[in-house]
């Protein structure tokens, strides 16, 4: 698939989840496996922005929730089968441990899920607490692993007091894991990020591969 394929594409996902027809959303990513399309590129030019299109339709209440959510099982079931795809070419990261998980009171648990799929690619051994997961339950589970980093994600700006404190209270811990946070919250603003106390920020699941090679090699 050409660069200028790539909205076309984004566009029919969307159609097919608004319809709703999962099964006509699930032959678009298939064509576009069968066509050649590097897997990564799917997660982040098709699956991540059509997720974001059907949250903006559902603020503006042209879809009901009923639709968002159907939608966003639609999508994980896709990424279920695309999941064992993702591996990277690249070196792989050897022996790495990451906690990821949703900042407290965030519901929103795709993109980590998208994270989660990248990292697992790049050889990271990924413990993927999900949404909304309470500060002492994230320490928790941080403290007795000693993971290498920790990932949280916050997509809706009214979650970000919570995260701040969740990174506050990782930066208690010894020894203290390299944090990075992202998701829709931070509006692409990695100063915001830092102001939260957070290692490094990263907008997407691409970005996150990328950051945490920088950090650890691979």
């Amino acid at each position: 698939m050409t660069v200028t394929d790539q909205p076309l594409s984004l566009d029919r996902y969307v159609d097919a989840l608004v319809r709703p027809d999962p099964r006509a959303a699930k032959a678009v990513v298939e064509g576009l496996v069968d066509d050649g399309q590097a897997v990564r590129s799917i997660y982040l030019d098709v699956l991540g922005p059509a997720l974001v299109e059907i949250g903006r339709r559902w603020q503006q209440a042209t879809i009901s929730v009923a639709h968002e959510h159907l939608a966003t099982a639609t999508t994980k079931a896709v990424m279920a089968r695309l999941a064992p795809l993702v591996g990277s070419t690249e070196a792989q990261v050897r022996g790495r441990t990451i906690v990821l998980a949703c900042s407290p009171g965030e519901l929103h648990g795709v993109g980590l899920r998208m994270v989660a799929d990248f990292l697992e690619g790049d050889g990271w051994s990924v413990l993927e607490l999900g949404a909304d997961t309470p500060t002492s339950d994230l320490l928790s589970i941080v403290a007795s692993q000693q993971p290498d980093a920790v990932g949280l994600s916050t997509a809706l700006s009214s979650h970000l007091d919570e995260a701040r404190d969740a990174v506050a209270a990782l930066s208690t811990l010894d020894p203290r894991p390299f944090v990075i946070v992202g998701g829709a919250a931070y509006a692409g603003d990695a100063a915001l990020a830092a102001s939260l106390g957070a290692d490094g920020f990263a907008a997407d699941a691409g970005m996150t591969s990328a950051l945490l090679r920088d950090r650890f090699g691979g």
